[in-house]
């Protein structure tokens, strides 16, 4: 009769250091989504005119994030960014300070790519209305 063999031993847990960094440069990223959060909410413009079917409309019209749909997605994105970040950091101090790890490498993972990819669409949602804005004459005066 064969003999079963002895399992393997369990992966040791992901260093220390990997959560200490995670725990320097965490408040670094929730540092710049607070500094966009307050740009993007605080911007407001006043648009002169534009321009449909080559027609000029002129009016004094002011406008902040809440009139522009991409510009609410990006401050979702940014709110979404944030919440994340501060789960992150609970994390990696609860991994330092005991010991033991709450969330697997794999929810670490798979929850920064899905974080990066939602922050690059916000941004590059802020981006796209913002270009749109200038190539269609449409001209606010940001204050």
């Amino acid at each position: 009769m064969d003999q079963p063999q002895p399992q393997p031993p369990p992966p040791p847990p992901p260093p220390r250091s990997h959560r200490l960094i995670t725990l320097v440069l965490k408040p670094l990223t929730i540092i710049f989504l607070l500094a966009a959060l307050v740009v993007l909410t605080t911007d407001t413009g006043t648009f002169d005119y534009f321009e449909l079917d080559g027609e000029c409309i002129h009016f004094n019209d002011i406008r902040s994030y809440k009139d522009i749909y991409s510009y609410r997605y990006l401050l979702g994105t940014c709110v979404i960014g944030m919440a994340y970040t501060l789960l992150q950091i609970v994390l990696s101090f609860y991994h330092i300070s005991t010991g033991k790890l709450l969330s697997s490498p794999t929810f670490d993972f798979y929850g920064d790519k899905v974080l990066s990819y939602t922050l690059v669409t916000g941004a590059a949602a802020g981006f796209g209305a913002t270009s749109d804005m200038r190539n269609n004459k449409i001209n606010p005066k940001w204050k």
